[in-house]
């Protein structure tokens, strides 16, 4: 069950970087960036949602703090600069993979592993996913 979950979520990720990959070639720059940002805000509005239903709900020992939406709303973020030079994506997704398998991913990662929360998804291994997603567009793979 577990892998299939974290099978799921990857190729959720990767279809994120592909999307954002086709949506960046095609729109105009003044149309991507407006689009991106209302993206942005809606998953983490319906994030910052999900937190404050789960602790009124469940209390704050069963609360969610930082899952799936919480994580794709980061990694929208955090992977737009890699649009602008998608050749990086494949070399950055490769190394921040190979960083969170050894364990040594930023301290973000890390520091809310510790506080511990009900369904934590890492950022570093998802966005290296996300990066692949990019990558994919850019080589032309998704298009197979």
């Amino acid at each position: 069950q577990m892998i299939s979950e974290r099978f799921g979520m990857r190729m959720i990720c990767v279809c994120v970087g592909v999307a954002s990959g086709v949506a960046h070639e095609c729109a105009p720059p003044d149309s991507f960036w407006g689009r991106c940002c209302k993206r942005v805000v809606r998953l983490g509005s319906a994030a910052a949602a999900i937190s404050l239903v789960t602790y009124v709900a469940l209390g704050p020992e069963a609360a969610v703090y930082f899952g799936v939406l919480h994580m794709l709303a980061v990694s929208s973020v955090l992977h737009l600069p890699v649009l602008q030079c998608p050749h990086f994506a494949a070399p950055l997704g490769l190394m921040l993979g190979i960083a969170s398998l050894l364990d040594v991913a930023p301290e973000p990662e890390r520091r809310l592993r510790v506080i511990g929360t009900v369904d934590y998804e890492p950022v570093a291994m998802n966005l290296a996913f996300v990066l692949f997603g990019v990558a994919a567009h850019y080589y032309g793979w998704h298009s197979l």
